[in-house]
C-alpha cells in the first residue's frame, strides 16, 4: 500500500480475528460442481394480514454450497 493508515491496520486485525474464530468452518466444494456464484432473493409484500409486515430473504451460492443467506420480517 502506498499510504497506509491506522484504519488499515485495524481492518486487517478484524479480518485476522474473524479468520481465527472460524478456522473450524468450511465450504464443501465438490470436484464435479462449477464455481458459479448465484444469488436468489424473495420478497413477500405485506405477507402478514394481521401485522402488515413484509418478509424478505436472500441466498448466495458458490457452486452447490450456500455461502450467505438472510431472512427478515
Amino acid at each position: 500500500m502506498h499510504n497506509p493508515h491506522l484504519s488499515h491496520l485495524e481492518a486487517a486485525h478484524k479480518v485476522l480475528c474473524y479468520l481465527e474464530g472460524t478456522v473450524s468452518k468450511g465450504i464443501l466444494l465438490l470436484a464435479s460442481s462449477s464455481l458459479a456464484l448465484v444469488g436468489f432473493s424473495n420478497l413477500d409484500w405485506v405477507g402478514c394480514p394481521i401485522t402488515w409486515r413484509s418478509t424478505i430473504g436472500y441466498l448466495t451460492m458458490l457452486g452447490s454450497s450456500p455461502i450467505s443467506w438472510k431472512t427478515k420480517k
